[in-house]
């Protein structure tokens, strides 16, 4: 890897780093896990920011917001873990039993779970910000994918921070 902006000694020690865990997966695996609940954490202050931006006429406080950011991230994560063991769950049967109707099972309860994150987080922004049904929607919209760039920096943070550290 060739990042041009570091000293060549810090260059040379991210490589070697990177070829012990391309030998070694299961360390960065484990650093990964270990990290992501901490950035995750680390993430609610920088969305309640973005919330407070997006709703800047609505009279908030920085503290409603983040109050609002970690209810529903919270959420976010509680349905993230429904589905994903709601998807275990019945693969684990369907294998055990061979009834494929139990797979089949498993993808509409995590189509019904996000749906319903869906539906939730917007009732939810548009019950608290008490505006319109389009200017919740146009918000909600460009809330959505601005949650997701920041997830997405986030996990590249935390992949790089795992790669120093680990």
């Amino acid at each position: 890897m060739d990042l041009p902006f570091l000293p060549a000694e810090e260059q040379a020690r991210i490589n070697e780093r990177l070829r012990f865990l391309v030998k070694n997966p299961d360390i960065f695996t484990q650093r990964i896990i270990q990290l992501t609940p901490q950035m995750m954490l680390l993430m609610l202050p920088f969305w309640a920011l973005f919330l407070k931006l997006i709703y800047v006429f609505r009279r908030h406080y920085y503290l409603e917001h983040l109050t609002v950011a970690l209810h529903t991230h919270g959420f976010i994560l509680l349905s993230l873990m429904l589905a994903v063991g709601a998807a275990e769950v019945t693969t684990a049967l369907a294998s055990l039993t061979g009834i494929e109707f139990l797979s089949r099972l498993g993808s509409w309860i995590d189509f019904s779970i996000f749906t319903w994150m869906f539906i939730y987080l917007f009732l939810t922004q548009k019950n608290f910000y008490q505006q319109g049904w389009l200017f919740t929607a146009v918000k909600f919209l460009v809330s959505g994918f601005a949650y997701s760039l920041l997830l997405l920096c986030v996990f590249v943070i935390t992949v790089v921070y795992s790669v120093i550290t680990a």
